[in-house]
């Protein structure tokens, strides 16, 4: 991105880069391993994305905003596939827009992709309706 920077390259060529190249690698697989990620990982992955929003001066939404979108995103196409393997794990409450969380006795558990994708789809501000 600098480099295309001291080439006096168009802003929108960069964040058309930075979208299909970079944002593109770090999304790839982020539902799975986004959780169980150390703080200091996070970190530097927050600062690529700040860095890339001075280069191209543009808006680009924080890893952690993507993590979120990508993770209610799966969990929608979870819950609406009535044979997805993983559908036994996401019951939904009496309301019928959150969903049960699973009980976890250890921070280990916590961290995987159900437990995670559980807590980050009852933090979203999407409201779901599965059966409308």
């Amino acid at each position: 991105m600098r480099l295309l920077n001291s080439f006096y390259v168009n802003c929108d060529i960069m964040y058309l880069f930075y979208t299909y190249m970079i944002e593109s690698i770090v999304c790839y697989n982020i539902s799975l391993w986004w959780s169980s990620t150390s703080e200091s990982d996070k970190k530097i992955l927050n600062r690529i994305t700040k860095q890339a929003a001075k280069v191209t001066q543009c808006n680009i939404t924080s890893v952690d905003d993507l993590y979120c979108k990508i993770v209610t995103k799966k969990v929608k196409c979870i819950l609406l596939n009535s044979t997805h393997p993983l559908q036994q794990y996401y019951t939904s409450m009496r309301s019928g827009t959150r969903l049960r969380a699973i009980s976890c006795r250890t921070q280990r558990y916590r961290k995987y992709i159900i437990p995670n994708s559980i807590y980050v789809f009852n933090n979203s501000d999407v409201m779901f309706y599965p059966y409308s």
